[in-house]
């Protein structure tokens, strides 16, 4: 709404601003997607985030490799960052291609669904591990001249 009421102010045309603010929500969609998907294969909150993250990122490295590498610009139809640009809001609008983010963000959406129905609440696909690795640091039983240099944040850490 905020990208379509800026457009508006700025003078452009409605049904532009419209088809652009679409295909900037056609990208989160396919995100909404990837998350959806992420919690289903994570067994924490954390690790979802990082498989999100991740996926997100990998896709804004293709879009930044396709829009910089010679010879490059076909991989832009392999991240929806890509299909935003090419749904092209104020040259040549191209609604076909608004079919693509569209069907990914319901198979991601879909696929999660599907996990959700089959897996027991709390678990993921993904196996948890069972320990964590010891912690090494500067606890108040160590503190010594290894410490020295974080002992003065250790009071503005607590509570009052």
């Amino acid at each position: 709404m905020a990208e379509l009421a800026g457009s508006l102010a700025g003078g452009l045309a409605l049904g532009d601003s419209a088809y652009m603010a679409l295909a900037t929500v056609s990208v989160a969609f396919v995100c909404a997607g990837i998350g959806a998907l992420a919690c289903q294969l994570a067994p924490t909150r954390r690790v979802a985030l990082d498989i999100g993250g991740a996926a997100v990122g990998l896709l804004f490295v293709l879009r930044v490799v396709a829009d910089t590498a010679g010879g490059a610009g076909w991989l832009r139809w392999a991240t929806p960052l890509g299909w935003a640009e090419e749904l092209r809001p104020f040259a040549g609008a191209r609604p076909l291609v608004l079919v693509l983010p569209v069907l990914a963000g319901v198979l991601l959406l879909g696929l999660a669904w599907r996990i959700a129905l089959r897996r027991d609440i709390g678990t993921g696909l993904l196996r948890e591990r069972d320990s964590a690795p010891a912690r090494r640091g500067c606890s108040p039983p160590r503190r010594g001249r290894r410490c020295a240099a974080s002992a003065p944040a250790w009071p503005c850490g607590s509570s009052p």
